[in-house]
């Protein structure tokens, strides 16, 4: 401190506080310590700044703003004296610990901390500084590891851990402010309830989204709903009661679960499904097919134009094929309703939202991706094309198996209430994002050429083109 004595100046000093999770003291107690602490050494505090729930070691995953601005005072020659609390409340990693002794080298800073104070010019001072950056780093080694030996423990007892999910609250001990259960909240836990009802029955995620900020429902976090927010919560492990750690669900969680895991599965692959993804279903949807049915020609989805005077169904993509929208819809609607009234429908269309069916998912999707690997291998010549195919003859078959069986969970319940005598009663009732999810799940509608002459003769040429759904086909 000589250099300011014989200046006749004090020494201008910025005070930096930071706390974090493992914070053992507060920042305002570190900010008083710390003014006392220039008050008794004549110092002249400039700044005070404040870090709350910010970590200094290499774990970190927020920035630190406060400390980026205390490097800049010092480039500046705006301060003589950086005064934290201890040692660690400026760092937790060597790197950063390195970088800062240097600049309070360059720019002629001193340091101070558990009221010393360290002049980075002297070899002394380094090395002291030094050591207790090295203690400091190891301290948040043994906080990080004790944190993740925490988690993993009450990751297997099937103990929560993080935020709390929305549908649920949390009862505390009144005395020990502990939490002592998670159980389902009744005004959150009724809306998670009914999103998945209503996805389930064929509603779209956007008319579910649309219905929810019309009525006002209070979201997750902020702001309003949207189909984002409202597939992570239907898809959320946590409200089937499952345990999740590192993203995996690794058992039964010991909290209610709000929907079952078949429903889960059932939502998986409805949100999942790549032509559901895409389509735009909501309260402005007016046309029974478009969209769904596709071009025999091209593939290409139909959307409706109007062609001769008359509502069409014709191709996006280059107008293959255009047909009258009515005599469409009408033939149709009537090959679903006539398949859904025979004998053997409920075995066809029979709905499964059942653990089994969640396995089965589960088991397409590991089957799908270890025969992903076996191709990479073979791409780098790592597997022979001999060796391939008998790899593919043996789990191409069982891909297939689990698939069939998964694809009954992405049927909609509503198709159970359709298959019988009732099933024209029932489509009457229903509104048009259902239909067309009934649709879309068992169906996918070809519109062909009719030939020359079709046109006079009538023809409808359309293929219903129902889905495989069981080893029978449908």
């Amino acid at each position: 401190m000589a250099r300011a004595i014989t200046e006749g100046k004090p020494l201008r000093a910025v005070i930096y506080a930071r706390a974090s999770a493992d914070k053992a003291k507060s920042v305002e107690d570190q900010a008083d310590e710390c003014v006392e602490f220039c008050e008794d050494e004549g110092f002249e505090v400039v700044e005070i700044l404040r870090e709350n729930d910010r970590s200094a070691s290499r774990y970190a995953t927020k920035d630190r703003p406060k400390f980026a601005r205390v490097l800049r005072l010092m480039r500046a020659g705006s301060i003589d004296i950086l005064v934290t609390w201890e040692n660690s409340r400026a760092q937790r990693e060597l790197k950063v610990y390195v970088n800062l002794r240097e600049m309070c080298e360059e720019f002629d800073v001193l340091w101070a901390y558990g009221g010393s104070v360290y002049d980075m010019r002297d070899p002394a001072d380094r090395k002291a500084t030094a050591q207790d950056a090295v203690n400091s780093e190891a301290e948040s080694d043994n906080i990080s590891g004790r944190v993740s030996r925490g988690v993993r423990k009450r990751a297997k007892s099937g103990l929560w851990h993080g935020p709390l999910q929305y549908g649920y609250r949390r009862e505390y001990d009144k005395d020990t402010g502990e939490v002592i259960r998670q159980v389902v909240d009744p005004a959150t836990g009724a809306i998670v309830r009914e999103i998945v009802d209503r996805l389930l029955a064929g509603h779209s995620v956007n008319s579910v989204v649309k219905e929810l900020n019309g009525r006002g429902v209070p979201c997750p976090r902020s702001g309003q709903w949207g189909s984002s927010k409202v597939r992570h919560l239907a898809l959320n492990p946590a409200v089937a009661g499952k345990r999740t750690h590192h993203g995996l669900v690794i058992g039964d969680g010991q909290w209610p679960a709000l929907i079952t895991a078949g429903e889960q599965a059932a939502l998986a692959q409805l949100l999942g499904d790549p032509s559901r993804r895409s389509n735009k279903d909501g309260t402005r949807v007016k046309h029974l097919l478009s969209g769904i049915a596709v071009c025999d020609v091209c593939d290409s989805p139909v959307g409706r134009i109007t062609a001769a005077g008359f509502e069409s169904y014709a191709c996006r993509q280059s107008r293959h094929v255009v047909r009258h929208k009515a005599r469409v819809d009408a033939f149709v609607v009537e090959a679903l309703l006539a398949s859904l009234e025979t004998p053997d429908a409920v075995d066809v269309f029979k709905v499964e939202q059942s653990d089994v069916t969640a396995k089965a998912i589960d088991e397409a999707r590991t089957l799908r991706l270890r025969l992903n690997d076996f191709y990479k291998q073979a791409a780098r010549g790592g597997l022979s094309p001999a060796g391939l195919a008998e790899i593919e003859a043996e789990l191409l078959p069982s891909i297939a198996a689990a698939e069939r069986k998964a694809q009954r969970a992405s049927l909609p319940p509503v198709i159970a209430d359709l298959v019988g005598a009732q099933a024209r009663s029932v489509w009457a009732d229903l509104e048009l994002t259902q239909r067309r999810s009934v649709i879309r799940a068992v169906m996918r509608p070809r519109i062909a050429r009719v030939g020359k002459g079709g046109h006079m003769r009538n023809a409808i040429g359309v293929k219903p083109n129902f889905l495989t759904l069981s080893e029978g086909g449908a």
